[in-house]
């Protein structure tokens, strides 16, 4: 009996692609019974190495957590899947062209279909083992995943030559999206477990999703889409192979045309030096050796660089063994820039520049072109077509005995005679000396082509020691007459604490004027070192004590002129602010009071009684 009838407004499902509308129906499926996997693939899972490593754990949620497998689909045309039930109860499953053959009625239909998929294979029937009878193979087609999930076993040969095949399985690495571990990590990790009791992969890469540049997900209805023939015109194919390298893989990337100018002009900076040597080489002629080859007498900086690449090496082949891509892209990136150009290429263009090829001069040569080989050595996992064209111009063409490829060669080894610790040293502390001196003289607003007669210098004596050995590239760099070593800068600076009178109304009544003169009274290093010491300074005003202490100002690490201020405290003191500290490290937040040092060091700049840096 029907008791009531009424209408419900609802949603009605569409297709999230083409928006079609959408119908629910129940139908049969088939499924692969997942309960014996489980605790086998849970195991094998135990055994691989994932990137990043909580990745380890999420597969294996999923494998504790997952259901049986359906693996049948409802579509015209695909993988069959050769299942063929027969009436008496026997389910026929066919393995080969071979085997379908045999016990086709018409074996001459199993060679005129052009391919073994759906819907060519729906009109040919077997006759079954068990009856006899004619046998139709069911409708459906197999998952996509299925395919995937063989892919070890029917592209290297399973069951037609297990010793090769064994060769390569498992495999050492793989990659693919975070998205995969439910599809084809999954779908991989579950045909091996049953086939072989093991996982098929010994490492995996799983990286965040790649989204469009402007952060949503690609789509070609929402227009931000990028084709990859596109890309690969528009940007290159090393380019694009760079940018995902680089990548931090615990976070989306935004892939877009912007992205890839900036690699293209970071990778600039190293077809610059390229260019430097092969244009100076055309000039000079020297007379190189192989690109294997060193000096066995060259400059200290010449050494310094060739330490500094083993270095490199090192840290590169560590992170190609852990497959830590971005990390080996980082390594040899920092090497280009910070080694290579900025400061080798620098310091050396003027031994490129002089007519004269000397001895001085071939090594030097030498060595740019040991360096550029081995970096493009370095560089080619990840940019084989750049580097390719650069060893092809570098080494075939000038020795004809040489590998013709850049990949046939071998990847480079550290060679611990080249390793210089004390050189390295010497050029970071040089590097360090000059990064302040031209921080101060940017506080100063004296540009460097300004020469000056000299640079005071506060360092620890091993510092100043190392600094040394490289004096005149020093020198030079800050256009200075000399570097001079002092013990202190006290006598340099002038240090002097005043008031913030933006807000008094922590004080007590009537006591800002005779604050202003105990602090004047009081010596500015005393106030400067009491706050160094204890975070505060204490003075009388009448009958009560009023303790100042730090600011709450941005004490980044920036040049400026030294000036403190006390600002009234909301619990009745006040706090002293430095804000014009000095800093080798550039712009970025420094905790804690700023360090006596850095006042020192910009007091290094005073150019004469009353021209200095450092005090107000």
């Amino acid at each position: 009996m029907l008791f009531a009838r009424a209408p419900y407004r609802h949603r009605y499902p569409t297709c999230w692609r083409c928006a079609e509308e959408l119908i629910f129906r129940v139908a049969d499926e088939w499924f692969i019974d997942a309960t014996e996997i489980r605790s086998l693939a849970r195991a094998a899972n135990e055994g691989v190495t994932w990137r990043p490593g909580h990745m380890q754990l999420r597969m294996d949620d999923w494998l504790a957590n997952m259901g049986d497998w359906c693996i049948s689909r409802k579509r015209y045309w695909g993988l069959p899947l050769p299942f063929y039930p027969c009436g008496c109860g026997r389910l026929t499953v066919i393995g080969s062209r071979r085997e379908l053959r045999e016990l086709a009625i018409d074996p001459g239909a199993v060679d005129a279909v052009p391919e073994l998929h759906r819907p060519w294979l729906d009109d040919i029937l077997i006759r079954c083992p068990e009856c006899a009878q004619p046998v139709r193979r069911v409708s459906e087609v197999g998952d996509c995943w299925l395919d995937a999930g063989i892919v070890p076993f029917s592209t290297l040969g399973y069951l037609e030559d297990r010793q090769q095949w064994e060769r390569w399985f498992p495999a050492d690495f793989i990659v693919e999206a975070v998205g995969q571990l439910r599809g084809w990590f999954y779908a991989l990790l579950f045909m091996s477990t049953a086939l072989e009791g093991q996982s098929p992969y010994r490492t995996v890469l799983a990286h965040e999703r790649v989204l469009a540049s402007d952060g949503r997900e690609m789509h070609k209805s929402w227009g931000n889409a990028i084709w990859l023939d596109d890309a690969l015109e528009k940007m290159g194919p090393d380019v694009i192979r760079h940018m995902f390298a680089s990548q931090a893989i615990t976070e989306p990337m935004r892939f877009g045309f912007e992205g890839a100018r900036d690699v293209k002009r970071r990778f600039l900076t190293f077809w610059n030096v390229y260019g430097l040597f092969v244009t100076y080489a055309n000039l000079d002629r020297p007379a190189l050796l192989g690109p294997g080859s060193v000096p066995t007498h060259s400059a200290p900086l010449d050494q310094w660089l060739l330490s500094r690449l083993q270095a490199t090496i090192a840290e590169v082949r560590e992170a190609f063994d852990t497959y830590q891509i971005r990390r080996a892209v980082t390594a040899v990136d920092a090497f280009i820039h910070d080694d290579l150009s900025n400061w080798y290429v620098r310091r050396r263009r003027r031994e490129f520049w002089k007519a004269i090829l000397d001895d001085e001069k071939q090594a030097a040569f030498q060595v740019l072109y040991h360096v550029l080989v081995r970096v493009c050595q370095l560089l080619a996992p990840v940019m084989p077509f750049v580097t390719e064209h650069v060893y092809q111009n570098l080494v075939p063409a000038v020795f004809s005995s040489a590998p013709i490829s850049l990949h046939l060669t071998s990847f480079p080894e550290p060679d611990a005679a080249l390793v210089r610790p004390d050189l390295e040293a010497s050029v970071e502390a040089a590097r360090r000396v000059l990064s302040v001196g031209l921080a101060a003289r940017n506080a100063a607003r004296l540009k460097v082509r300004q020469p000056l007669g000299r640079a005071l210098l506060v360092a620890p004596p091993d510092t100043a020691r190392d600094a040394r050995l490289f004096e005149r590239d020093v020198l030079e760099e800050l256009n200075v007459e000399r570097l001079e070593t002092v013990a202190s800068l006290d006598d340099q600076i002038v240090v002097t604490a005043e008031l913030d009178m933006r807000d008094t109304s922590p004080l007590p009544p009537n006591t800002v004027p005779a604050l202003r003169a105990a602090l004047a009274a009081r010596a500015g290093k005393a106030v400067r070192d009491s706050l160094l010491a204890t975070g505060h300074v204490t003075l009388p005003v009448g009958d009560i004590e009023i303790a100042l202490g730090w600011g709450d100002q941005d004490h980044r690490g920036r040049s400026r002129r030294l000036r403190g201020r006390c600002r009234p405290r909301r619990d009745g003191g006040s706090r002293y602010h430095d804000d014009s500290r000095a800093s080798a490290q550039g712009p970025g937040p420094s905790p804690g009071p700023p360090n006596p040092d850095d006042a020192q060091r910009s007091a290094a700049q005073r150019r004469g009684p009353h021209s200095y840096l450092g005090g107000c």
